[in-house]
């Protein structure tokens, strides 16, 4: 598993630096217009296979009948102590974060001159 989680990880950088080298032909940069041009013009979709490909060789499929086989590891049910990302009311707007419900009422912050563009009074 490690070996398949480690091909994906290499593949996904493959794609990465790929994408930001398309169209470099000298020693510098390509600006920002050559960047979309080359990102447009290159063909992703033998990559996107390959990444597809090994995705599909682990233990999941991208359905739910494929989750029911799995078990919870004992060290998660016996830990003391974690740490979670979630999901919460300001990932809507998704703009600075989760201090964004209440900076939006406090008129001297940026949040609040967004929301008011955005979403008015």
């Amino acid at each position: 598993m490690k070996q398949l989680i480690l091909k994906t990880v290499k593949s996904a950088i493959a794609i990465s630096i790929a994408v930001s080298l398309a169209g470099c032909g000298g020693s510098s940069a390509p600006s920002k217009e050559e960047t979309k041009t080359s990102i447009s013009k290159m063909d992703t979709s033998a990559k996107l296979a390959e990444i597809k490909k090994v995705a599909n060789q682990g233990p999941y499929k991208a359905n739910f009948k494929s989750f029911t086989q799995y078990q919870i590891p004992d060290w998660y049910q016996d830990a003391k102590f974690g740490i979670f990302i979630h999901w919460g009311a300001y990932s809507v707007p998704a703009h600075n974060g989760e201090w964004y419900p209440r900076k939006m009422y406090l008129q001297n912050e940026e949040e609040y001159t967004y929301h008011k563009n955005k979403f008015g009074d």
